[in-house]
């Protein structure tokens, strides 16, 4: 039988999985949404952040800030309104694994997310496709609550 203590511990465990599966679905929502201004709400505010993209890897939570602000853009970003014109990204999470670590302080978690996407790019005007992709991710305790630490982003097929 479990002690008092033992159980609140693991119930702080369950818990913390939760708010981790809660930050991804946070994560494909705004994706859907271009509002990549707010991802940087998700991330912990380190030096060690890193982000992986299939085109390269970006370090420290300034690394993060110029993938999402200046490589990718954001809705709210004037500069880039005529390139969202038949952009449309739309990916679900699902499998989720989420371990958190025996001192409650950081977890891990994988999701595969199938997706679709759309890009105003091509002769014939905007082109869809299936997007798969795989996300790696560690999430970190701040004082704030859990945040995103580190991620990989691992793509699984576009057709």
């Amino acid at each position: 039988m479990m002690d008092l203590e033992k159980m609140a511990f693991e119930l702080d465990r369950i818990g913390a999985a939760q708010k981790c599966e809660q930050l991804m679905s946070t994560y494909v929502n705004l994706l859907t949404a271009l509002r990549t201004v707010d991802y940087m709400k998700l991330w912990a505010h380190r030096d060690d952040c890193r982000l992986e993209m299939p085109w390269g890897a970006y370090e420290g939570f300034a690394g993060v800030e110029r993938c999402y602000l200046k490589d990718h853009g954001d809705r709210s970003m004037p500069e880039i309104d005529s390139l969202l014109h038949g952009l449309l990204c739309v990916h679900c999470i699902g499998t989720s694994v989420i371990e958190v670590a025996g001192d409650g302080q950081t977890a891990k978690g994988v999701w595969i997310s199938p997706g679709f996407e759309t890009a105003n790019e091509g002769p014939e005007g905007p082109q869809g496709m299936w997007a798969w992709s795989k996300y790696g991710v560690d999430f970190i305790l701040e004082e704030d609550g859990w945040k995103i630490w580190k991620m990989k982003v691992y793509p699984l097929f576009q057709a």
